[in-house]
């Protein structure tokens, strides 16, 4: 009796792995098929590839690019660097972008919304 459980919870331990791999794999090639059709603003690369690893270019990049009483939402307490832009919209005349962004060891989220060549609203979306 001990042997078939064993070898039953292995079974299922095998199919939960093989699942997660599976499924694993499938969500990047989603997540990079949309990035590539997201079209960036020259604004928006100009800013993101100020994230060199140091917080003091991300505020800089922040007071270059804020539009007058921004909310950074502590966006520049945080080392950034290697941002990607997920997905980009325009609407209202605003465009409006979801980034991931290294931060150490971990990966942040954050909404950007431009508008008239400024940024208008940041949101910490938290980690990854």
């Amino acid at each position: 009796m001990k042997k078939q459980l064993i070898t039953l919870s292995l079974l299922m331990i095998g199919a939960c792995a093989a699942q997660a791999q599976t499924s694993g794999t499938a969500k990047p090639a989603a997540t990079k098929a949309q990035a590539a059709k997201v079209t960036v603003s020259e604004n928006m690369k100009s800013f993101l590839a100020m994230f060199n690893g140091d917080y003091k270019m991300v505020q800089e990049a922040l007071t270059k690019y804020e539009k007058e009483g921004l909310d950074r939402h502590d966006m520049d307490m945080y080392n950034l660097i290697q941002p990607k832009v997920v997905s980009g919209e325009i609407k209202d005349k605003q465009e409006n972008y979801l980034i991931e962004v290294k931060s150490g060891v971990t990966t942040r989220k954050f909404e950007i919304h431009w508008e008239d060549g400024k940024i208008s609203e940041i949101k910490d979306l938290g980690l990854k």
